[in-house]
C-alpha cells in the first residue's frame, strides 16, 4: 500500500525558521532515519518543499498502521520539530510499480 506524509512544523519548530534554522542534531537523525526507511524500500520519495513550509514522504507499508509506525519513530516527530498528515493513496499512475491507468474505450 502507498501512503503519502505530509511533514509540518511540530510543537517544538522554532518560529520564523526555515528547517535548516532547526535543531541540526535532531534534523540530521530524521534524515538518518528516512535513509534508512529508503535503504529497506520504505521510503519511496522524499524531501522538504523549496518553499520551506514543510515536505513530502511517499510511503510503501503494508498498513496505514505501518505506515504511521514509521513516521511516529522518526526522531524529528518525536522531539516535535515535525509533524505529519498522512493519506493512503490509490495510486492511478505509478511509475514505480510499472502501472498506469488505461481508458477502456
Amino acid at each position: 500500500m502507498r501512503f503519502v506524509a505530509i511533514l509540518n512544523a511540530g510543537r517544538a519548530w522554532i518560529e520564523g525558521e526555515s528547517v535548516d534554522g532547526q535543531d541540526r542534531s535532531v534534523m540530521l537523525a530524521h534524515l538518518q532515519a528516512m535513509r534508512r526507511r529508503y535503504d529497506e524500500g520504505t521510503v519511496l520519495f522524499g524531501g522538504p518543499f523549496r518553499t520551506g513550509d514543510g515536505g513530502i514522504v511517499l510511503l510503501e507499508a503494508p498498513s496505514r498502521l505501518d505506515a504511521k509506525t514509521v513516521l511516529e519513530s522518526d526522531p524529528a516527530v518525536g522531539a516535535g520539530v515535525l509533524d505529519y498528515t498522512l493519506f493512503e493513496v490509490r495510486p492511478y499512475f505509478d511509475v514505480i510499480a510499472g502501472e498506469a491507468w488505461l481508458s477502456k474505450t
